[in-house]
């Protein structure tokens, strides 16, 4: 059961909400409403906090920027293909006149 948790909130007050009743075989760990939780591949909290999925992701794009940055191989024309390629949330675009 540890890899399964439970939290609720009541959204008119914003409290968190007793899930002490709630059980299976064991009972389930309290996630707290405001503590980040993934969920469909995106992290937030019910609180509806999307900081640390921010944070993920602007880290995980700095990680690939420096990673492409490092490579003085590829040609303009492939590091720009690549750019757009790996970074699509960038939504980088060159001029002609860049190639």
């Amino acid at each position: 059961m540890n890899k399964s948790g439970i939290s609720a909130i009541y959204y008119a007050t914003g409290k968190q909400v007793d899930t002490s009743s709630i059980r299976g075989m064991n009972t389930f760990p309290v996630i707290k409403p405001d503590q980040p939780t993934k969920l469909l591949g995106v992290c937030m909290s019910l609180t509806g906090d999307f900081r640390a999925e921010k944070q993920h992701v602007m880290e995980e794009t700095s990680h690939r920027v420096e990673a492409m940055a490092q490579n003085q191989i590829l040609t303009l024309s492939l590091t720009r293909l690549r750019l757009e390629l790996q970074i699509p949330s960038l939504n980088v675009r060159f001029k002609r006149s860049d190639v």
